[in-house]
């Protein structure tokens, strides 16, 4: 439901960049601030869907709250490999950076890593403490990416051109992921299996 009250359906939130129509599932299990982008389980425990967002007029956890399922996720990921190397990043202004002691003063804070992806494989490690800063939700003490392959990670366009030419790689290339880990920049170096990665 959009703020004119009017229901939201999966056609109207279709995916610009994949053109890809995501399927989202209702839930009236509690979602709090913090909860978008951790999986939700069905009874058998196996994941469903990724928490999206709650629909809620006090802005509490009463509400609706949607979740998008996971053959969208699986879509999007089928998609553009490329796209998803298995982190949730948050990107850092310098003022973030500054406050989070990364005198680099840019990068992409790690979130959540997911297990068995190319993250996972590198040994990114995802934050641990949950901390609210204005509206935004976000999780501390996960690494901070610097730069890949010596291409500095600094705002919304450095991103893009940084996956482009990730979108050239071939099998043999080694690819360097500098980031910072308690204080310390650190660099891993990763040879290049095949390009779906």
């Amino acid at each position: 439901m959009n703020k004119q009250g009017r229901i939201l359906t999966a056609a109207h939130v279709v995916d610009k960049a994949t053109n890809i129509t995501p399927r989202l599932l209702q839930t009236d299990a509690s979602i709090n601030v913090g909860n978008s982008g951790g999986p939700m389980f069905n009874d058998k425990g196996e994941i469903i869907g990724i928490v999206s967002h709650v629909l809620s007029k006090s802005g509490g956890s009463n509400g609706l709250g949607f979740v998008v399922s996971v053959d969208t996720i699986h879509e999007i990921m089928d998609s553009d490999p490329g796209t998803f190397s298995g982190f949730i990043p948050c990107l850092l202004n310098k003022q973030q950076s500054y406050a989070l002691n990364n005198v680099a003063g840019h990068g992409m804070l790690i979130q959540h890593v997911v297990p068995r992806t190319l993250a996972d494989k590198l040994g990114f490690k995802g934050g641990n403490k949950n901390v609210t800063i204005g509206n935004k939700s976000i999780l501390l003490g996960g690494d901070i990416l610097l730069a890949i392959n010596g291409h500095k990670i600094t705002d919304v366009d450095s991103v893009i051109k940084i996956k482009q030419r990730m979108a050239n790689v071939k099998k043999g290339d080694e690819i360097s992921f500098t980031f910072l880990r308690s204080g310390e920049v650190n660099t891993v170096y990763w040879q290049v299996e095949t390009t779906q990665y």
